[in-house]
């Protein structure tokens, strides 16, 4: 059973306008930014995951690059690939997803979903109507229904989730009181702009 944490950083940033890997937040690249608290989390294993073919960092000759296996799916294919690598491990494998694009999100927030999680069960926040998809833990238990959503075309990551749910292999974490400002998510140059005053 191995427990490790992916920084999805495959997105095709097509409103950006440029590859938000790169983009830098307070004069930092916001993949260092992210990357920092995933080194921070108690986990085995650390991926960056990516596009095949997309130009990756390289964080101190530490982790692992896992390319899509699941091409132009959305996050869906960075997340089932990601599983996909801790499957040889066994059952109770998870990993915790953090997006690249969510700059505020605090280590604290991660350690909570880490901690919430268990062997065989992931965790995810729900706020509001939707769940917080790129920032939860997934279990390995969850891959099978995921590749049949890829096959079957069904790429909702919210669909996904509700599936984890009431199969009881995702737990909602409660809900505490973290301020919305942490769940900022940039999509845009303007985005950008507005955390660099």
């Amino acid at each position: 059973m191995s427990v490790a944490a992916a920084l999805l950083i495959g997105g095709r940033s097509t409103r950006m306008g440029a590859d938000k890997t790169y983009l830098e937040i307070e004069g930092q690249p916001l993949w260092w930014r992210q990357w920092r608290k995933l080194r921070a989390l108690p986990v085995d294993r650390l991926f960056l995951s990516a596009r095949p073919g997309q130009a990756v960092p390289t964080p101190q000759g530490e982790g692992e690059i896992i390319r899509d296996a699941y091409e132009e799916i959305g996050p869906l294919g960075g997340i089932l690939s990601c599983l996909r690598a801790l499957e040889m491990g066994g059952p109770g494998g998870r990993v915790v997803v953090l997006g690249i694009d969510l700059p505020l999100l605090p280590l604290e927030f991660l350690q909570d979903l880490a901690f919430t999680s268990e062997p065989g069960r992931g965790a995810v926040l729900r706020r509001a109507d939707h769940f917080e998809a790129l920032a939860a833990v997934y279990p390995v238990e969850m891959l099978e229904s995921g590749r049949r959503r890829a096959r079957a075309r069904q790429y909702s990551l919210q669909r996904f989730i509700e599936e984890g749910v009431h199969q009881s292999l995702m737990l909602e974490m409660s809900e505490k009181e973290w301020p919305e400002e942490i769940f900022t998510n940039l999509n845009a140059p303007a985005d950008v702009e507005a955390l660099n005053p």
